[in-house]
Order: C-alpha cells, then structure tokens, then sequence
C-alpha cells in the first residue's frame, strides 16, 4: 500500500511541476517580441499615455469612415527615432471599442505615415516595462539609435 500511496505522491508531484508556467520563457518571448518590433518600426520609446480620445475619421483610399483612438503620452525614454518630449499617436479601432486609459509606463512601438504623424502598427507593438525589457533596451541602446528600421509593419 505504502509503495502504491508513494507512486501516487511522486506521480502527483510531477505533474504540477509540469503544469507550472515557465516565467523566463514568457519573459524570453516579451523580449523576442520586442526586438522584433524594434526591428521593423521607426520609433520605440517608453511613454506614459496622459489622455485618449475617440474620433471618426475618413480612409483616404477608400474613403470609409472608421473610429480611431488618438493618444498622448508623455515620453520617459526615446530608444528609436525622434526624441520628443510628448508624442500623439493613432490607433485604428472598432466601432464602439472602449477608450479607456492605463497610465502605467509602457514601451511602444509606432510607425509614421507620409505626414510624418505617428500610428500604432498593430498589436504586439506594446510592451511591459519590466526587468527584461529594461535589460534588453540597455544592453541594445546604441544599436537601437544607429540601426535601420525596415518599417515592415508600416503600411505607409
């Protein structure tokens, strides 16, 4: 009985073990994102997001109305492109989507359009102020500046 009650611990054991979600893979793929990201925008900056605003707006080729959320953020750090003491940025949205704010830091990938305006290039273009996204951008800061952007996820 003891040796089928101890089969049944160990069993047990590692089968949570297995469960339990691996933190530094998650914080691997947050940072392989981010460098990504970094890669195929023109701006990266961490930025603190002050008001946001809901509009319609008007597709110049398609001439479709669509809602965007225009946001302002104060700017903590410039990794990439312009250093800007405050930046605004749209974000194509659905109609109806919520506007609410979150005024934790962030680092934001962005794109700019022919009229040199900044946009949010879709999602995987935010990324969480932590540790490894600190470590990483440190250990990246020159490169970052000095590296050519392939703007591949800039639809202008």
């Amino acid at each position: 009985m003891m040796k089928y009650l101890f089969s049944f611990a160990i069993t047990f054991f590692v089968t949570a073990c297995q469960a339990q979600p691996d933190a530094s893979n998650s914080a691997n793929y947050v940072v392989q994102g981010l460098a990504e990201a970094a890669a195929n925008t023109p701006y990266l900056a961490k930025v603190q997001h002050v008001n946001v605003v809901e509009e319609s707006a008007i597709d110049p080729v398609t001439q479709e109305e669509y809602q965007r959320h225009v946001y302002s953020a104060d700017v903590l750090t410039t990794y990439r492109g312009t250093n800007e003491v405050k930046i605004s940025y749209a974000v194509r949205v659905e109609k109806g989507e919520d506007t609410a704010l979150d005024n934790t830091p962030v680092i934001i990938a962005l794109c700019r359009d022919t009229l040199g305006l900044l946009y949010w290039p879709g999602t995987g273009s935010q990324f969480p102020v932590n540790r490894q996204t600190e470590l990483w951008l440190q250990q990246h800061e020159k490169t970052l500046q000095q590296q050519n952007s392939t703007d591949s996820w800039c639809a202008d």
